[in-house]
């Protein structure tokens, strides 16, 4: 399960160095794309992505197509080395202005990759009652 979060540094090769608590989750390739929602990049395991490109894929044209492009469109095949460290690719990088200073936030089947910046701005905004509402409709 992948949980928690973790302040990194990319390095000038690009790279961030993947939690140790996350590497035998995800194991060595990680499917990373932008989310369609956030200003992210999140990050899948291979099962984990399968199914979620699977299920993607399977929506008819009409009703999928803005999903299958932003989703699958933005995606590519990263791989962990040895060390733990994962280039993240220009692409990906300059469409969610990453800065030097990342957090990795585990989301129980997914990693995303946030600025540090825009990460606290976020936590910052939720409100008392969003989350009231977020967990009452959950059944949380």
């Amino acid at each position: 399960m992948l949980i928690g979060q973790n302040v990194h540094t990319i390095d000038e090769k690009c790279r961030i160095v993947m939690p140790s608590s996350y590497r035998e989750e995800l194991g060595e390739k990680i499917y990373l794309t932008k989310d369609p929602l956030e200003n992210a990049i999140l990050g899948y395991n291979a099962k984990e992505w399968s199914v979620m490109a699977e299920k993607i894929s399977s929506y008819s044209l009409l009703d999928g197509s803005v999903i299958q492009r932003s989703i699958l469109g933005n995606a590519v095949e990263a791989s962990i080395d040895k060390q733990g460290r994962m280039v993240i690719p220009p692409s990906l990088r300059e469409k969610v202005m990453l800065d030097r200073e990342i957090v990795i936030v585990g989301a129980v089947k997914r990693i995303e990759i946030w600025n540090f910046k825009d990460w606290q701005a976020l936590q910052g905004s939720v409100t008392k009652e969003q989350m009231l509402k977020a967990m009452s409709e959950t059944g949380f």
